[in-house]
């Protein structure tokens, strides 16, 4: 397992903890940036946290899907607080939503994120989906 606790194989469940928004003040400001373009909306995310402090983050932005995954607390070593992979999206091989699991896949990696419910879980694909159509 790598220091920011994720896996560099298939099915990787980071999703673990509460939903959030990006608003939240445990999200950096140049992360907020990230979803939420000057004087825009936020692109389509999912926040997950983990108590107080951010989990997983994972973004349509028109050019790619944004995933951030952030290092344990408990990590003293972590060099960084964490690591984003900008994957286009002629990149992105899989978005599955099984139940309330929404699974991102693109090549040797996988992230997946736990909604609360299976309506959920199908709307914010659908808005993940409409994002790279323009």
């Amino acid at each position: 397992m790598s220091r920011f606790g994720r896996r560099d194989e298939p099915g990787t469940p980071l999703g673990a903890g509460r939903l959030a928004d990006i608003s939240d003040p445990a999200v950096p400001d140049s992360l907020r940036r990230i979803v939420r373009p000057a004087g825009g909306r936020a692109h389509p995310h999912v926040l997950r946290m983990a108590g107080e402090h951010p989990r997983v983050l994972v973004a349509a932005r028109p050019e790619a899907l944004v995933h951030v995954s952030f290092a344990d607390q408990g990590d003293v070593e972590a060099s960084a607080a964490w690591s984003v992979a900008f994957v286009p999206w002629g990149q992105v091989e899989e978005i599955r939503v099984t139940g309330v699991s929404i699974t991102f896949r693109w090549p040797g990696h996988s992230v997946s994120v736990e909604m609360t419910t299976h309506e959920e879980a199908l709307q914010t694909v659908l808005f993940f989906l409409d994002v790279p159509q323009g």
